[in-house]
């Protein structure tokens, strides 16, 4: 579903955003589990609540030092990036403002 041909039109868009955040609760707390794909997805944009959640349960593990992410540490600092990029967009709550100023 998420690299689907339509994953990203208008209808699908939310699913989509879901099922990412969703894929990321999976790899980031299973050792062993590629995170690449995930933090290539971020942020997410459409669905402001998902997003929110995603994007600072994501910023709470880097701060936890997550060994999942940190594995893939070009990665996790591109997504940081990207995240900060759209930080105006309201894809972050205040908390989420907060750990990603002491990340960035």
């Amino acid at each position: 579903m998420i690299t689907a041909e339509e994953s990203r039109s208008d209808e699908n868009v939310e699913a989509t955003e879901n099922a990412i955040s969703a894929m990321g609760k999976i790899v980031m707390f299973h050792a062993g589990q590629d995170v690449t794909f995930f933090m290539a997805n971020l942020p997410l944009t459409n669905d402001q609540e998902e997003a929110q959640r995603c994007h600072k349960l994501f910023m709470e593990q880097v701060i936890a030092k997550n060994g999942n992410l940190w594995a893939k540490e070009t990665e996790l600092k591109a997504a940081l990036v990207r995240i900060k990029e759209c930080e105006n967009e309201e894809v972050l709550c205040e908390e989420g403002k907060k750990l990603l100023q002491s990340l960035v």
